[in-house]
């Protein structure tokens, strides 16, 4: 199956789709290393009023609490968004169902951060939204994960790639570091002081829980309901009572206002 740009889709059918797993999206996604964290805190200095943009389930949001940020959180998805609330219902944070693009607040922060999100925010104007809603100094934190398979993490690794080859080779979990934003975006909207970190978590899994982790992810929801049946048969058949292990690649990109 040939892949699609899923972000360039971003519509609000596609978005839905997270409502009927939300709970499964809790249960089995990865949150972010602590290192990556800390260096968004070292970088930001003092202020504490942020901007969440897309928050989700709340993944990121407890590393920003622990620091005392005043939060105010947007997320489009209502289910999703339901989650978060029930988790932080004592927290310092405001909850605002709405994209990004339709927020419609005049508040300014020190800090907007976009974890495994900012990819769903419609318009080539995105970075200079964010832009005008950071006070003088602010900082832009963006950061997400791709899951790689390497064959050399573990010898049934192998026999994975060869399940995404069979049945959905554009689909194979890769670096996608190509993918993102490059410099020259940021400095056109204003942006300086650009920074980028990497961090690398290996997590092994028993095979259905990676194909329960990978049921949260859009291209994922998309696909055909046959085509996924063989895809997950063939994993099965091939790794029962198995392990793999996945490498969590998170990716920071960090930028200042001037």
């Amino acid at each position: 199956m040939e892949k699609q740009d899923l972000y360039k889709k971003r519509d609000s059918a596609l978005r839905e789709k997270f409502n009927d797993i939300a709970e499964d999206y809790e249960k089995y996604r990865f949150t972010y290393p602590k290192q990556l964290f800390e260096d968004i805190f070292i970088y930001s200095g003092l202020g504490k009023d942020a901007l969440e943009i897309g928050i989700g389930t709340g993944k990121a949001t407890p590393f920003f609490l622990e620091k005392k940020y005043r939060i105010v959180a947007v997320e489009p998805v209502k289910n999703m968004l339901e989650i978060a609330k029930r988790k932080f219902s004592r927290e310092n944070i405001k909850f605002i169902h709405s994209t990004f693009e339709n927020l419609n607040i005049a508040e300014q922060f020190d800090l907007i951060y976009a974890a495994s999100s900012f990819q769903w925010v419609n318009g080539s104007d995105r970075l200079e939204k964010v832009y005008a809603r950071l006070r003088n100094g602010g900082v832009f934190a963006r950061f997400k994960t791709v899951n790689m398979i390497d064959p050399g993490k573990h010898f049934n690794n192998a026999a994975l790639i060869e399940a995404y080859q069979e049945y959905l080779p554009d689909y194979l979990p890769t670096d996608v570091t190509k993918k993102h934003m490059r410099n020259e975006e940021y400095k056109r909207n204003g942006f300086s002081d650009l920074k980028r970190n990497a961090y690398f978590i290996d997590h092994e899994f028993a095979v259905e829980e990676y194909l329960n982790l990978i049921n949260t992810y859009t291209e994922y929801l998309i696909l055909d309901e046959s085509l996924r049946k063989e895809f997950e048969d063939y994993i099965k058949n091939k790794l029962t009572r198995e392990q793999i292990v996945i490498t969590q690649k998170c990716t920071l990109n960090l930028a200042r206002k001037k």
